[in-house]
């Protein structure tokens, strides 16, 4: 059994090592094409970057490092051991049900689907224990940086919501995150893996710090139910069943609460103190209160 300290250095150094490979600085470029996609969608509305694309991947990468490191920590600590076989099905019905909707790439989706396939019908022979075990840490870990970098690219936005003109913030990250877990190749060794975790939201209704928060503890209580239902399947069978229902159900769960929450909205919130940007509109009048912080800017008003 290894110590915390000898599992923390060992997972900073395969973390860091993973740096020097060709597939991390795909996921970069990756990550970079999203942020330039927001970047300009920020330009847009304001007539300027807040922060560069470059400057926005360079801080998602650093957060990214930070997360692999906590996700391996947990990995080699709980002695997680996984198939890669295992994903050689899950990521082909990922890519397959994102085509209906873009969330649905999520892991916990096609993870839970082919969990219970496997249960119900004995087909494919998978690692179902390893599987909830990776969905559940990798959520943990998503929890933890949408808590510390999920407002670092909040966009202002206008949106029509029970037929009025609201205004709010879109919320979108990406992250490429490196991480060790052990493979199963007859005798389980160490490997490097890397995953791009995802934050898409937005809010009509409490400022983006408020809103990040909400999520953040929503992610993390999800993953820490994951990964108990995971770790009771290693003893009892019957909670294998459990965490693959569990898994997509409770996922769709937490996105339906936001989106209630959105829409059900009847006031919007306002606060120069609390917003960066502040849009209010009534009826044809469009102000906007406050520029970007690096433009020297004036109220504009727009009347008919």
């Amino acid at each position: 059994m290894y110590s915390l300290l000898e599992i923390f250095y060992f997972a900073v150094i395969s973390v860091l090592n993973s740096t020097i490979y060709p597939y991390f600085w795909v996921c970069v470029f990756i990550a970079f094409l999203q942020y330039s996609k927001i970047g300009r969608i920020e330009r847009d509305i304001s007539g300027a970057y807040k922060k560069s694309p470059l400057l926005n991947t360079f801080q998602a990468s650093f957060f990214g490092l930070f997360g692999g490191i906590l996700g391996s920590i947990i990995f080699i600590y709980l002695k997680v051991i996984i198939d890669q076989k295992d994903f050689l099905f899950i990521l082909p019905l990922a890519l397959l049900l994102s085509v209906i909707h873009p969330r649905f790439i999520c892991f916990s989706y096609s993870g839970g689907i082919i969990s219970l396939l496997s249960l119900l019908t004995g087909w494919p022979v998978i690692n179902v224990t390893g599987i909830m075990f990776v969905v559940g840490v990798l959520h943990l870990v998503e929890s933890v940086l949408v808590l510390l970098d999920g407002t670092r690219t909040k966009v202002p936005i206008i949106m029509e919501n029970n037929d009025r003109l609201v205004e709010g913030f879109a919320l979108n990250s990406i992250w490429p995150v490196p991480f060790t877990i052990f493979i199963n190749g007859g005798i389980p060794y160490p490997a490097t893996l890397l995953a791009i975790l995802g934050y898409g939201d937005y809010t009509l209704s409490d400022n983006p710090r408020k809103k990040v928060n909400e999520s953040a503890s929503l992610l993390f209580t999800f993953s820490i139910l994951l990964i108990i239902l995971a770790r009771l399947s290693m003893e009892y069978n019957l909670f294998k069943y459990i965490s693959a229902i569990f898994t997509p159900l409770a996922h769709e769960i937490i996105i339906a609460l936001g989106k209630h929450k959105e829409k059900g909205i009847s006031n919007v919130y306002n606060s120069q103190d609390e917003f960066e940007h502040a849009f209010i509109i009534e009826e044809a009048k469009l102000i906007i209160w406050k520029a970007l912080n690096n433009i020297k800017g004036k109220k504009l008003t727009s009347k008919n």
